[in-house]
């Protein structure tokens, strides 16, 4: 019971892809923790360009003004980024349900030994 609870723990709060990294299903982890983080700097490299191009207009017109600066953002291109948010959470997702199954399946085989 604590390794299934400890698994979940792990996976969610620090690392998606440590939980099966603990259930000994070390390729899947390893795999996971891969495309969690190609989806974060895909998601920050997104963010930066976005960030980077508004700025730019603005500069153009008024250095200092951050409000136009994120009135400017909403206008952007941000389908792209909401994708890779949206992967992103349901990779991790997947990683934590199928930790705690992992946790607990490995917890039943143990028991029936």
């Amino acid at each position: 019971m604590k390794q299934q609870l400890l698994a979940v723990i792990l996976s969610a709060l620090v690392v998606p892809g440590l939980g099966q990294v603990i259930n000994r299903q070390i390729k899947k982890g390893i795999i996971l923790m891969i495309v969690v983080f190609i989806l974060f700097i895909a998601g920050t490299v997104q963010l930066a360009i976005l960030l980077t191009s508004s700025i730019q207009k603005e500069r153009i017109l008024n250095p200092m003004d951050t409000v136009t600066i994120i009135q400017n953002l909403r206008y952007q291109d941000l389908p792209a980024l909401w994708i890779v948010v949206i992967i992103f959470g349901l990779v991790w997702l997947y990683a934590v349900v199928d930790a705690f199954l992992g946790g607990r399946n490995r917890g039943e085989i143990l028991l029936n030994r």
